[in-house]
């Protein structure tokens, strides 16, 4: 009972604020595995994706492998557990968890091994109707996945299949993340993603309404750095500031200190060249330090 009220707790604290989302990590963590098994999956996967989001890359790691192991154990026993999804949503969550902090870390190799790890699940039986059609979700996110490493290593060739693919998923949390993919190999590599960015300028208007959810903020945030360099690399000075002022307010607003210090610095680079309405509106943020 302890250890449910602390998860409850966990659950109540949970936000966009960065800093409360860390203290509320911290507090739970020591009563995890004290759940029953069915909140203890839930758990694992919350505390999973609450890390993510804080970009705390090695706990991120831990609790998606005592996410997968767990998970993996309860099917062998073949036990019925009265768990929200299948058991293979969350052995499969714990392998895209792993391989999606192993590219944050630019480790794309080790990444792609997890990612063929979620490929096809069928192995997993006994296989209900709800079991198919987590297979199913997971060989569409190992096939956008894939993708996504092959752009971050560089490859400019596939970049045009690859929105092909966004679009016709039609998924606006999909789109955002390939987005930021070609923004970040765009930027690392140097090749043009112009022709790409119109084809999606409805979804990127739409971005905003994800600045309530814990994981797509994170995105909304990252999304609008790279976007920022993005148009400072091609000389578009005003689209860059206007970016660069978006991330400063998402980046306040989550109280994510790091990158609103980093979005500061940005700004500050090419601050010559903005115009009165940016300066003022750059100088409502106040000056913090990390």
């Amino acid at each position: 009972m302890l250890a449910v009220s602390h998860y409850r707790l966990f659950l109540i604290a949970q936000g966009t604020d960065a800093e409360k989302n860390w203290r509320a990590v911290i507090r739970f963590e020591p009563f995890r595995k004290r759940l029953p098994e069915h909140l203890q999956l839930a758990a694992l996967l919350k505390l999973t994706k609450a890390c993510f989001a804080l970009q705390k890359w090695d706990e991120v790691e831990k609790f998606a492998d005592e996410l997968a192991e767990l998970s993996m154990a309860l099917c062998r026993t073949r036990v019925k557990i009265e768990s929200e999804r299948h058991l293979i949503y969350y052995y499969g969550m714990g392998l895209l968890f792993n391989g999606a902090a192993l590219e944050k870390l630019e480790l794309y190799d080790d990444a792609k091994k997890y990612v063929r790890g979620y490929t096809n699940l069928e192995w997993l039986e006994p296989l209900d109707e709800s079991g198919k059609k987590e297979v199913e979700m997971f060989r569409i996110f190992a096939k956008a996945n894939l993708y996504t490493l092959e752009v971050l290593t560089g490859n400019e060739g596939i970049i045009d299949e690859y929105a092909d693919y966004l679009a016709n998923l039609n998924w606006l949390a999909d789109i955002l993340a390939g987005l930021i993919t070609i923004l970040k190999s765009a930027n690392t590599y140097g090749f043009s993603a112009d022709h790409v960015l119109p084809r999606f300028s409805e979804a990127i208007h739409a971005f905003h309404s994800f600045d309530d959810d814990l994981i797509l903020s994170d995105r909304h945030l990252r999304f609008r750095y790279h976007k920022a360099m993005y148009e400072f690399r091609h000389g578009r000075i005003e689209e860059g500031l206007d970016e660069a002022l978006h991330c400063l307010s998402l980046a306040r607003k989550m109280s994510r200190n790091e990158d609103y210090v980093r979005c500061t610095a940005l700004f500050e680079q090419y601050k010559v060249y903005a115009s009165e309405q940016q300066i003022e509106s750059f100088l409502k943020y106040p000056v913090r330090a990390v």
